[in-house]
């Protein structure tokens, strides 16, 4: 009984972020934006599971970027694999972003890091 008891919890815990999953890769999807004071960062989400992300450097032209690659939500988290760099200083290729999303809606979208740091975008 003790083991039905916590497979069944589980099952429930799986389903309930499956379903945020879902919507969450509904929602995300368009163009979000980070500006800062010397930079800002552009991330535009494709529904085929693709991302662009640049960062414009205000101060110094040698410095702007863009990586591409793909992403993908699961267990309320998303994690965005670059597989091209273009640019002096891009991000590394590989997993360069995963974060726990906080909260998403048509206007905002925050999300914490595994660093414990949290962010956001806005569109």
């Amino acid at each position: 009984m003790k083991h039905t008891t916590i497979i069944l919890a589980l099952s429930l815990f799986l389903t309930a972020c499956s379903h945020h999953d879902s919507e969450f890769t509904k929602q995300i999807p368009g163009i979000w934006k980070q500006e800062l004071s010397t930079y800002t960062n552009t991330l535009t989400i494709v529904p085929d599971g693709s991302f662009s992300f640049s960062r414009i450097i205000l101060t110094n032209n040698d410095f702007d970027f863009t990586n591409t690659g793909t992403w993908l939500i699961r267990g309320n988290r998303i994690v965005m694999t670059a597989t091209n760099q273009i640019g002096a200083h891009p991000l590394p290729l590989g997993d360069f972003f995963k974060a726990e999303i906080v909260h998403l809606d048509d206007h905002a979208w925050i999300f914490k890091m595994d660093n414990g740091s949290t962010n956001s975008f806005i569109r």
